[in-house]
C-alpha cells in the first residue's frame, strides 16, 4: 500500500537520509574543529538511521513502493531546524521531540541529529562536553539547558515581566502571547495552572488603558485567554465609540465654525465701539483743559496790567 507524500515529504532512495543540508554539503574550505566534529556525528547519524531502518523495514514508517526494484521511501522526512542559541530552547526541544516521535528515532539518533543541528554559539557546546555526552541525548539537552535555558535566567525574565507594558501598535493577542512566554520562562518550575494565574495578572497590568484594566478586574476572568477575549471586545467597543463621536463632530463642524466666526465679529465690533468711546472722552477732556488754560492766562494778564497801572499812578 502506498502513501501519498505531503509537501513536507522528501522522496529519496534507500541509501539516502534527510538531515540538515548545511551540515551535509562538503566545502573546499578547511573545516574547523567544530565543523569536523559535526561531520563525524552526521556520518554516525546516517549509519545509525540506516541500521534502524533495516531493523524496522516492516515498520509503518517504511512503505514498499517497488519491491521488484528494492526501493523504499520514508513516509515522512522532515528536517530538524537549526538552533543557534537565539531562539527559545524549550520551544525548539518540544518541536524536536515531536519530530523524533514522528520518525521513531532512538536516543542515539536523537543525540546525533540534535548535535548536527546546532550552529553558532550553540555549536560551541560540542567542544565543551565529552564524547560520551555528545552521543547521549539527555546529557546534550542538559548542557544546552544550562547555557540557553530559562532556569538560570529566571530572575531576568521576572524583572522584564514586571515592567512589561503594551507597546505602541501592539495588538492584544500579541501582548497576551508575549506575557505567556515570559511567564513560562520566568517561572520554569511551576505548574501550568499557577503560570496561567500569574500570566493573567501580568496581562491585565500591562494594558495601559485604565478603563479596560478596571473592567477586566470587575469581570474577573479565570484565565489569560478569557481576559484576552474580553479585552479585545472592550477595545473594539471603545474604538467604535470614538469613531462615532468623530463622525458627529464632522457633521457639526460647519455650524460650529459659523458660530465661532459670528462671535469673533461681534467681539471686534464691541472693541471698536469701546475705542471710539474712549477717544471721544479724551477729546472732551483735552478741550476743557485748553479752555481753562486760556482763561487763566487772560486773568493773569489783566492782573499784571492793573498792578502796573497802580504803581505808575503812585509815582
Amino acid at each position: 500500500m502506498l502513501f501519498r507524500s505531503s509537501p513536507h515529504i522528501d522522496n529519496r532512495e534507500d541509501d539516502e537520509e534527510t538531515l540538515p543540508e548545511n551540515n551535509f554539503e562538503s566545502s573546499p574550505i578547511r573545516m574547523s574543529r567544530n565543523e569536523g566534529a559535526t561531520d563525524r556525528m552526521v556520518a554516525e547519524a546516517r549509519l545509525e538511521m540506516r541500521r534502524e531502518r533495516n531493523d524496522t523495514s516492516n515498520n509503518s514508517n517504511l512503505v514498499d513502493s517497488d519491491r521488484s526494484n528494492g526501493k523504499y521511501e520514508l513516509s515522512c522526512k522532515i528536517k530538524p531546524q537549526v538552533y543557534d542559541g537565539n531562539d527559545d530552547l524549550e520551544e525548539y526541544l518540544t518541536q524536536f521531540n515531536l519530530l523524533a516521535e514522528l520518525h521513531n528515532w532512538n536516543s542515539k539518533t536523537k543525540a546525533l541529529l540534535l548535535a548536527s543541528s546546532l550552529s553558532g554559539g550553540a555549536r560551541a557546546i560540542l567542544n565543551e562536553i565529552t564524547e560520551v555526552d555528545r552521543h547521549d541525548f539527555d546529557s546534550l539537552v542538559t548542557s544546552l539547558k544550562n547555557r540557553f535555558g530559562s532556569v538560570n535566567r529566571a530572575e531576568v525574565f521576572r524583572a522584564e515581566l514586571q515592567t512589561r507594558v503594551r507597546f505602541k501598535n501592539e495588538s492584544l493577542p500579541e501582548l497576551a502571547q508575549a506575557i505567556k512566554k515570559l511567564t513560562r520562562r520566568a517561572y520554569p518550575g511551576t505548574s501550568p495552572l499557577v503560570r496561567d494565574t500569574l500570566a493573567l495578572d501580568y496581562f491585565i497590568d500591562a494594558i495601559p488603558e485604565t478603563e479596560v484594566r478596571l473592567r477586566l478586574r470587575e469581570v474577573g476572568p479565570k484565565s489569560i485567554n478569557e481576559a484576552e477575549n474580553i479585552a479585545v471586545r472592550l477595545e473594539a467597543l471603545r474604538v467604535a465609540d470614538i469613531q462615532k463621536g468623530r463622525n458627529v463632530r464632522i457633521v457639526d463642524t460647519e455650524t460650529i465654525q459659523e458660530h465661532e466666526l459670528n462671535r469673533e465679529i461681534n467681539e471686534i465690533k464691541q472693541s471698536i465701539e469701546s475705542l471710539r468711546s474712549e477717544v471721544t472722552i479724551i477729546k472732551n477732556q483735552n478741550g476743557q483743559q485748553f479752555r481753562g488754560d486760556n482763561n487763566y492766562r487772560r486773568n493773569q494778564n489783566n492782573f499784571n496790567r492793573n498792578f502796573n497801572n497802580r504803581g505808575a499812578f503812585r509815582r
